[in-house]
């Protein structure tokens, strides 16, 4: 696996170690061997520690489509930053079993959807407390998607 071209991104190999690329070292400002040897749960930020826990030790199956799941990690300094992994796990010649995978910085992404998340709550707001008649529609499929409580007083 490599990473997306231009994005900050990493791939990785484990529990070995090997393939741990320079992407890594961008990324998370940590050279890959002084990510190799280490366990990946200690630059899991504490929320998401449980859940990322949980997916790694979860048994072994030959049918698994892989994993795709969006959690936190710990910078060299200190800094959380939100990372998408996308993962295989599969039985090396010695039958343990491996995980191979791109991890991805999503830190501006994460912002950006908190942000509209906060402009549409405001703007609910301010559409269910409002006097005045305020509609929202969804133009393409002609559907009533928010209105303010006056809407109601008109049937």
């Amino acid at each position: 696996l490599t990473p997306w071209s231009g994005a900050p991104a990493g791939t990785f190999r484990a529990p070995t170690g090997a393939g741990w690329d320079a992407g890594l070292a961008d990324l998370f400002g940590v050279p890959p061997e002084e990510f190799v040897g280490t366990h990946f749960l200690q630059h899991i930020a504490p929320e998401s520690v449980e859940r990322v826990r949980s997916q790694t030790t979860r048994e072994y199956d030959p049918q698994d489509p892989g994993t795709f799941s969006r959690f936190s990690m710990i910078t060299a300094g200190g800094a959380v930053r939100h990372v998408e992994v996308r993962a295989r796990r599969w039985r090396d010649e010695q039958g343990r079993v491996v995980s191979t995978g791109v991890i991805r910085d999503v830190e501006e992404r994460v912002q950006l959807e908190q942000r509209l998340d906060s402009e549409m709550n405001r703007l609910r707001s301010i559409v269910e407390s409002g006097g005045a008649l305020i509609v929202l529609a969804t133009v393409l499929s002609a559907r009533l998607s928010k209105h303010s409580p006056s809407v109601d007083d008109l049937s």
